[in-house]
Parts: C-alpha cells; sequence; structure tokens
C-alpha cells in the first residue's frame, strides 16, 4: 500500500493489491480510464445508500 510517485497520469496514484477478480479491474477499462474511487474501510453499505440517494450506480471491481 501506499502511493506512486511518478509523475505520469493523476497526481495521487493509489498503490495497492486487489483482494478478488483482478480481471474485473479490466472490464470497464475503456469506458472509464484511470478515474476510480477507493474506499477505506466496511463501508459498502453506507457508499451504495449514498449513490443510490445521488441516482448513481456502484459498480465493484474486484
Amino acid at each position: 500500500m501506499g502511493n506512486a510517485p511518478d509523475d505520469r497520469a493523476c497526481r495521487t496514484k493509489l498503490v495497492a493489491e486487489p483482494i478478488g477478480d483482478f480481471e474485473k479491474l479490466f472490464k470497464f477499462w475503456d469506458q472509464w480510464g484511470w478515474h476510480r474511487v477507493t474506499v477505506y474501510g466496511d463501508l459498502k453499505q453506507s457508499v451504495s445508500g449514498l449513490a443510490e440517494r445521488l441516482g448513481y450506480k456502484v459498480v465493484l471491481e474486484a
């Protein structure tokens, strides 16, 4: 875990090892590119509830 210091792409780049189906990360890569939202902790229910109220859809990629 950490932040990649590379100057390419976004300023903040999370370095982590996904738990789950790593190939799912590439399923929508051509639609959304590099942009992702990362949530630390067990907040799946809270984030899903907020997204629903705001009219967003949560996509679990890994």
